[in-house]
């Protein structure tokens, strides 16, 4: 599989292993019957691709939002939803959950002929956004949840920390910016040139973040959210009479929190942060639902990019 970043037929076996693995351990740990599954009739399903499609869609515009900034141009939000999807699908079938935002990327340099380095430099800068408010959400409803969201608490401080203090040191002169320059100026000049422009559009976006320009960003970021806790509130009606929308959207955070910790497809981390608030039935219905979904848009993706090349 080539999207601009190369996946293995291996890798991929070994995430689906994983991933699979820990959701049987997961049943067998709560005693659960894997035919729950069955109980999610077929509008309940339509519901829930309808609420899932629509956060990917807040997302896309997202994108597009800061595409538009970095480069004052955009495109459809069809090619903003395919690029977010595409980045989300390499980055579940990966065993350390990266290869998303080189394959988003890729994929708007694919249908802009903009630069890919900057187009790293954008995908960047929006995990930055995601970091940035999922893990304030996640330290503030994680004071509800003590003690089991104290794993929840200490990764949402650590990445916010470490993400802080790489990009002030990215785009600030230092110790640290004049190590990574000193180490670009060692490397091929064409890739000393692709240094020169992530950093260019990297900065251009960070002196954005605490403009007007970050309101709406910000704003279909928690829509996404939203979105994705409707997910999982329709998917918890059949299952338990539904759950409060609250700790829908609780669990969906503390997921993506810990979601950011290298693992194949999430494996076990996901699982642990939707548990915290959610009831098992629910987690195990959501977790193979957006996996399936994402699966599946993906690939739908993937292909037809194949085939327009």
């Amino acid at each position: 599989m080539d999207v601009g970043v190369s996946l293995s037929r291996r890798a991929v076996a070994v995430t689906l292993t994983v991933v699979v693995a820990v959701l049987i351990a997961y049943t067998m740990y709560f005693n659960l019957n894997p035919s729950i599954l069955l109980e999610l009739d077929p509008l309940t399903i339509a519901i829930a691709v309808a609420t899932t499609t629509l956060s990917i869609v807040s997302t896309g515009i997202r994108l597009g939002k800061i595409h538009a900034i970095a480069y004052s141009r955009s495109l459809s939000v069809k090619d903003y939803y395919s690029a977010r999807v595409l980045g989300n699908l390499v980055a579940l079938l990966t065993p350390s959950s990266g290869g998303g935002e080189p394959a988003r990327a890729y994929y708007l340099h694919l249908k802009t002929g903009d630069g890919l380095a900057g187009l790293f430099a954008v995908a960047v800068y929006e995990v930055y956004v995601d970091v940035i408010v999922t893990n304030v959400l996640a330290i503030m409803f994680s004071l509800y949840f003590l003690p089991l969201s104290i794993p929840v608490l200490l990764v949402s401080l650590g990445t916010i920390a470490i993400w802080t203090l790489l990009v002030l040191g990215l785009c600030r002169e230092g110790l640290f910016n004049r190590i990574v320059v000193s180490f670009v100026e060692r490397l091929p000049p064409q890739i000393a040139s692709g240094y020169d422009e992530f950093i260019r559009v990297f900065k251009k976006l960070v002196s954005k973040t605490l403009s007007i320009d970050f309101i709406p960003i910000t704003l279909y970021t928690i829509a996404a959210y939203m979105f994705n806790a409707l997910t999982i509130y329709f998917i918890s009606k059949p299952l338990v009479g539904g759950v409060p929308l609250l700790n829908a959207l609780t669990g969906y955070v503390f997921s993506l929190a810990l979601g950011g910790l290298p693992s194949p497809g999430g494996a076990g981390t996901v699982e642990y942060g939707l548990s915290i608030s959610l009831d098992p039935r629910v987690v195990l219905a959501t977790r193979v639902f957006m996996f399936v979904y994402m699966v599946v848009a993906g690939s739908l993706v993937l292909l037809s990019l194949k085939k327009s090349r």
